[in-house]
């Protein structure tokens, strides 16, 4: 019996996004709490591939149970369904499953769920997300995927604006470690606006070692910071002479507040110097 559970599942899959009717979709979620782990998995498979169609708060709270379970390919086809129905699945008990996942025995659980959570938006951009993958990508295999999805919750401004100065601390020791590579994906300026926008001092240490890694060039003219990367420059009014002052300080500082060693300059590939105040 359980084989054809686990077929009709299978089958109602095959067919995706127009099977996903009311009472299709009523039967997939039942067949979530199954006692038989492959027809749970079966069940999962066929709801992500229904994707936003089977976005429903029963689907929903269906996947959050199932992603308790004690079975590593129900939790994996878990953590796939709800990467395949997106943002929509972004909600509060999806991502605190998803952060337990995260430290899962399973280094396979772990990694599947990193891919879902850089798939999640800014909704995913949370002290607990990124102290979660800060953890992850040193268990999961390359650690590529932490990174990825770490790299994509950086690029969220309301998300980062949120963390605390501990997070941010965290951050900056990953980064001045050089695990990040250049971070070229992220706009120069990101971290720039972040701190004029929070006023917290901490975000400094990863403002200015990360134009080191990214090769950029910082200026300051008057009231005004020009951000110099591979692209065209990037013009930054600061009004508030405070916070200017302790930007110019910051880089002024640089070399002894990172205390930047040959090691983080070979992993930045930057020969020349980074940043320059006027």
């Amino acid at each position: 019996m359980a084989n054809v559970r686990r077929q009709a599942c299978s089958s109602l899959g095959e067919i995706g996004e127009k099977a996903a009717t009311n009472k299709v979709i009523s039967g997939l979620v039942t067949a979530l709490n199954d006692k038989n782990s492959n027809v749970t998995s079966a069940a999962c498979e066929a709801l992500g591939r229904m994707g936003k169609n089977a976005a429903t708060d029963e689907v929903i709270a269906g996947l959050v149970t199932a992603l308790g379970s004690e079975d590593d390919h129900v939790k994996r086809a878990v953590c796939k369904s709800l990467g395949k129905i997106g943002e929509k699945a972004a909600t509060n008990d999806v991502i605190h499953g998803l952060v337990i996942a995260l430290q899962d025995e399973s280094m396979f659980v772990s990694e599947t769920a990193c891919e879902v959570i850089g798939e999640m938006g800014e909704k995913a951009a949370t002290n607990d997300v990124i102290n979660g993958l800060l953890g992850a990508r040193d268990r999961v295999i390359g650690s590529s995927s932490a990174n990825g999805a770490l790299e994509k919750i950086l690029l969220s401004f309301s998300g980062l604006t949120q963390l605390s100065s501990d997070t941010i601390s965290k951050l900056f020791e990953k980064i001045s470690a050089g695990i990040f590579g250049t971070l070229r994906t992220l706009p120069p300026d990101q971290f720039i606006k972040v701190f004029l926008h929070t006023k917290n001092a901490v975000w400094l240490r990863i403002i200015t070692v990360v134009a080191l890694l990214q090769g950029n060039a910082v200026t300051v003219t008057g009231n005004t910071i020009v951000v110099y990367g591979s692209q065209e420059q990037i013009q930054i009014p600061v009004a508030n002479e405070e916070l200017r002052q302790e930007l110019i300080e910051a880089f002024a500082h640089q070399t002894e507040e990172l205390q930047l060693s040959s090691d983080l300059l070979a992993k930045s590939n930057v020969v020349s110097s980074v940043c320059s105040l006027m």
